[in-house]
């Protein structure tokens, strides 16, 4: 029994160690994670408002959602298609 108490102090104290010897990499990753936070998750909020049925008094995580009325207006099938000689003008502007 006091093997395994030792081992696991041993252990406790390892991590430890390691833990003090680590702090430069986390502190060196800081920044990195704040950019991740501040980029990627600021924005979330926009994100769900666009297809949410705004309603000030509901708040962003109160209102209905807008559901697929939203996404059928963005459809390709009511956007105008590219025209047919804008392949061609590409390859004619590239070649010069």
């Amino acid at each position: 029994m006091a093997k395994a108490q030792d081992k696991s102090k041993m252990s406790k104290a390892w991590r430890m160690a390691t833990l003090k010897r680590s702090i430069p990499i986390y502190l060196m990753a800081l920044p990195g994670l704040i950019y991740l936070f501040i980029n990627n998750y600021m924005p979330m909020p926009g994100i769900i408002l666009a297809f949410k049925n705004y309603k000030a008094k509901f708040g962003i995580y109160g209102s209905p959602w807008a559901g697929f009325k939203i996404s059928s207006t963005c459809s390709p099938l009511r956007m105008p298609s590219l025209s047919p000689g804008t392949p061609s003008f590409i390859m004619w502007y590239s070649s010069l």
